[in-house]
């Protein structure tokens, strides 16, 4: 296969699998009502809290590390000439942030969020893009005034 189709489809699955991680656990909660269970499970000398507790911080952890990690390693390695052009420039990444709170945006005015069903779930996945989109976007503008600063150095 292609290295810079490769690269993306690598990058892209990193990031897309973290983002689906609160909506995943949205669902699973939802599902298994946990909250319900809670006087039941505290019989359990609170290791099985402990348990759950520990699961919830490490997915909430590669939920904000693993964009900005592959991130880091896209822009080191070169995974694709395509992501290259993406990371070294403002101007692409400043519009799709734009783009998508401004689609949040309109979502919020027009109260289409008020309820959850499952038929609006794909909605609630512009909320969980938002926070590894914004750490994505903070890596590559600050890889952009390292490269800027190193061109003024060097120049």
């Amino acid at each position: 296969m292609n290295k810079n189709l490769t690269g993306i489809l690598k990058y892209l699955t990193v990031i897309l699998m973290s983002a689906f991680i609160p909506i995943l656990l949205l669902i699973f909660c939802l599902n298994f009502e946990i909250y319900n269970y809670y006087p039941t499970l505290r019989q359990y000398d609170d290791t099985l809290l402990t348990v759950i507790g520990f699961i919830l911080v490490l997915f909430i952890l590669i939920y904000f590390t693993a964009p900005i990690i592959t991130t880091i390693l896209a822009i080191k390695y070169h995974w694709s000439k395509y992501l290259d052009k993406f990371f070294n420039q403002l101007s692409l990444p400043t519009i799709i942030l734009g783009i998508v709170i401004f689609i949040i945006i309109i979502y919020e005015k027009y109260h289409i969020m008020t309820n959850f069903s499952y038929s609006r779930l794909w909605v609630w996945f512009y909320y969980a893009v938002i926070p590894p989109y914004c750490l994505i976007y903070l890596v590559i503008l600050v890889h952009n005034m390292i490269e800027k600063f190193r061109g003024l150095n060097n120049g």
